[in-house]
């Protein structure tokens, strides 16, 4: 049997969701509500280490997470999936809209993500103004080349190649 998809709907410790995603090789989608990174205790540099190298071999390329509370843990998101094609944040919690995605673009280059083409992101508050702003934000500051924004809603889809 092969399993392609895991809906967590529970807060996971980072080094618990290494042992689980390390036996489903074959995930391609991850939906997780949130993740931690200190608890039940913080990660000592090799466990966070192994974590990375047992997790890095996943094939997931649609990850959907419920609220982050640092946009740390998209940073994260990004270094345990180095197939991600598509990501999904259902919730900031109080994360700044454009201090997010300023640092998720910048992020991306630093990286060098060729694979992820698609960022969605609700937000209660979107509307046209919000939506000029950020494009003029991405714009000016060449975050992307070639995207398009689009709000459904108050769902934020920003594609780009």
């Amino acid at each position: 049997m092969q399993i392609n998809h895991l809906d967590i709907q529970q807060q996971i410790f980072i080094v618990k969701l290494g042992e689980i995603l390390f036996s489903l090789p074959h995930l391609d989608s991850l939906k997780l509500n949130t993740i931690s990174t200190s608890y039940p205790r913080c990660l000592t540099e090799e466990e966070l280490i192994q974590s990375y190298c047992l997790i890095s071999r996943n094939k997931i390329t649609k990850v959907c997470l419920q609220k982050i509370d640092r946009i740390e843990e998209a940073y994260f998101i990004l270094a345990l999936c180095s197939h991600i094609e598509q990501l999904r944040i259902n919730s900031l919690k109080d994360i700044n809209v454009e201090l997010f995605l300023r640092s998720f673009f910048i992020e991306i280059q630093r990286r060098e993500i060729p694979t992820l083409k698609l960022l969605c992101i609700c937000v209660p508050t979107a509307d046209d103004k919000m939506m000029k702003k950020l494009e003029t934000m991405i714009k000016n500051e060449n975050l992307l080349w070639n995207f398009t924004m689009k709000r459904l809603m108050d769902q934020i889809y920003i594609q780009w190649k």
